[in-house]
């Protein structure tokens, strides 16, 4: 599947696309990196439940192949993420995922920020920032799609797969023409409605 798909089926179905599993010899199962820091808990907030059509659409032969990473584990990654960004993640443990280009569904964790532009410089430097804390694990670029309000990048390590994405939508106050991209239309920081999502799991 070529960019241009990949970028349409991310922005069709909001950028829930997930990277497939290494080759090779079945590894062990993804652990925290040793030496970090116990991860605060998340503030307590309802995480979003994730829309039922991003894994209906798939039609896995294989069945749900993916399982969620250890609490641990994500709790861990959601401490990196607090970091990185300087606001505070929601934690979802036990969640839908998807990898949309292999077709593959099951279970992961799932974290989750919110803001506007006023919080976030915009949606590259986001997941640049995000990608560049994630200790340990490796970008699949076939995976890397773009768009005029957001982006997503994915990443592996060892059976672990990771899915980072950041888009804005416009605000309520915001009018823009019907008939012109919205990359024309001038939305003020305050009205760029930021969601921040990181999704992990494991085979």
């Amino acid at each position: 599947m070529n960019t241009r798909k990949v970028r349409l089926l991310i922005f069709t179905i909001p950028l829930a696309a997930f990277l497939a599993a290494c080759g090779g010899a079945r590894p062990t199962n993804v652990t925290a990196t040793p030496g970090s820091t116990q991860p605060r808990a998340a503030t307590p907030t309802t995480a979003p439940t994730q829309p039922p059509a991003a894994t209906s659409t798939i039609a896995s032969a294989q069945g749900d192949v993916y399982q969620p990473v250890s609490l641990e584990v994500c709790q861990t990654i959601q401490e990196s993420a607090v970091q990185a960004l300087g606001v505070d993640f929601t934690l979802e443990a036990d969640a839908p995922f998807a990898d949309l280009l292999m077709g593959e569904t099951g279970r992961g964790c799932i974290l989750t920020a919110t803001g506007t532009g006023v919080d976030f410089s915009n949606p590259i430097q986001v997941v640049t920032d995000l990608k560049n804390v994630m200790v340990g694990w490796e970008e699949r670029p076939e995976y890397q799609a773009d768009g005029p309000t957001g982006t997503a990048s994915a990443l592996a390590r060892d059976m672990g797969l990771m899915f980072i994405s950041a888009e804005w939508q416009p605000g309520p106050a915001v009018q823009c023409p019907a008939d012109q991209p919205i990359g024309a239309c001038n939305v003020p920081p305050d009205q760029q409605m930021y969601t921040i999502e990181i999704k992990v799991a494991q085979k």
